[in-house]
């Protein structure tokens, strides 16, 4: 399964600073992994990459990044997302861009549509690079450095010369050599994505230049956005005084986001100290049994491709147009951080003979899936055997639900074998009953 972009991104050189502008600027392989190294520990999940050549300058070279690739991930255990950059500063073609992607073995990289589709007579060019990179199951995130060129994007998209897979976007909030960001300048951006064809199934990240990086991405984080942050775009921290590296500013932004999910916590805990209903939980939980409902497995795949697996009966229908189903997880359960960071899942309804997978995947064990027919579906993903149906979802949205988490997700797929459905009533596990 193709890995999504984490929730904080170093960028660490970029292609036009160099030990004049600071002297912790990673230059060379060994300076790269250790900020790698450093950046991992202050709280970055991926590291946005640029090589230089023996001058120190700004290179697309797919020798020396497979090099410093092999090297980080050696390097951190293979703990960090490596993202390599195909930026052109001017100096390459499109069909060098394109080399890049074919001769790198990263697996993710980041691309500025303005360098590889410059015209219109390029598109083919970027179809076919993006096509080859999408099968290769590399990640691609897309570079945008104003609105006007995300709705570029947007039709490219829709024209189909961009893959419609696993879209990731990062808004440059500002420019190289221009005035520091103005964190409202998010707003423009999120007017034109939340109002595009791709709103609803494409991730975002964003980068920002100066001293207003650190609100700029706390804005991002709070927004549901994801944060770039490094010393490619900036030095500086909001007080004006500077970093002594990389791995001071990420540690910044990684306590932003921990201050606002302890935020949300608290927030949620105190809502369930203080219910407005006084309904003891246990009285609630017999009531709903009354309920009859199917059984289901939801599977996804973490960001290494493991699979994982949680029985749940709280699965629903949303929408015929365009189809969306929901099922919900408990916060505290050990799965929401993969379920939380996975691109999609699958519900595998399951069937009156399957009641021992139902007790599988409830019980804590460290192979849910060992001994149990499965296979890979769409993007990865793992799909039982033998179920009364399944279908196959990419993430579409989570909501808060009190003390449990509620996924969305758009039906990609779905398939119905015709077995009896399990089903559970009143705590018991049966088959549809025949009158």
């Amino acid at each position: 399964m193709s890995r999504r972009t984490p929730l904080i991104m170093v960028a660490p050189n970029g292609a036009r600073h160099g030990k004049a502008a600071h002297a912790a600027l990673p230059i060379t392989e060994d300076e790269l992994v250790e900020t790698a190294i450093a950046c991992r520990k202050a709280g970055a999940q991926a590291i946005h990459i640029h090589v230089r050549d023996d001058a120190g300058l700004h290179v697309l070279d797919a020798d020396r990044y497979n090099s410093a690739v092999k090297a980080i991930r050696r390097a951190t255990d293979d703990g960090l997302l490596i993202q390599v950059t195909t930026e052109a500063v001017g100096r390459y073609s499109p069909e060098e861009i394109g080399d890049i992607f074919d001769g790198v073995d990263a697996p993710a990289f980041s691309v500025a549509m303005r360098e590889l589709v410059p015209s219109d007579e390029h598109e083919e060019l970027a179809t076919r690079t993006l096509e080859q990179a999408v099968a290769r199951d590399r990640a691609i995130q897309y570079l945008l450095y104003s609105p006007k060129e995300l709705e570029r994007f947007v039709t490219l998209v829709e024209r189909g010369v961009v893959p419609d897979v696993n879209l990731d976007v990062l808004f440059v909030l500002g420019r190289y050599g221009g005035d520091d960001t103005d964190p409202a300048s998010l707003v423009d951006y999120l007017a034109a994505f939340r109002a595009s064809s791709i709103a609803h199934k494409a991730e975002w990240t964003a980068c920002a230049f100066g001293p207003p990086e650190t609100a700029a991405l706390a804005a991002v984080l709070a927004l549901g956005g994801k944060a770039r942050v490094g010393f490619e775009n900036n030095f500086l921290h909001a007080d004006g005084s500077v970093a002594a590296d990389n791995a001071a500013r990420v540690a910044v932004i990684a306590e932003i986001a921990r201050l606002g999910s302890r935020l949300m916590e608290q927030t949620m805990s105190q809502t369930v100290r203080q219910p407005l209903s006084q309904i003891a939980a246990g009285d609630f939980r017999k009531t709903l049994g009354c309920f009859p409902t199917g059984v289901a497995v939801i599977t996804a795949s973490t960001q290494e491709g493991v699979p994982i697996g949680v029985t749940v009966n709280s699965f629903s229908s949303v929408s015929l147009d365009p189809p969306l189903v929901l099922w919900s997880l408990a916060r505290k359960a050990w799965s929401m951080p993969h379920f939380a960071a996975a691109r999609g899942f699958a519900v595998n309804i399951l069937a009156s003979h399957q009641h021992e997978i139902c007790h599988t995947f409830s019980r804590n064990v460290d192979d849910r899936f060992d001994g149990i027919a499965w296979h890979r579906g769409i993007d990865g993903l793992p799909v039982l055997d033998d179920t009364v149906a399944t279908l196959q979802c990419q993430h579409w949205a989570r909501y808060d639900g009190g003390d449990h988490e509620i996924f969305v997700g758009q039906v990609l797929e779905c398939r119905n074998e015709g077995h009896e459905p399990l089903i559970f009533c009143r705590g018991r596990l049966g088959p549809v009953a025949r009158g």
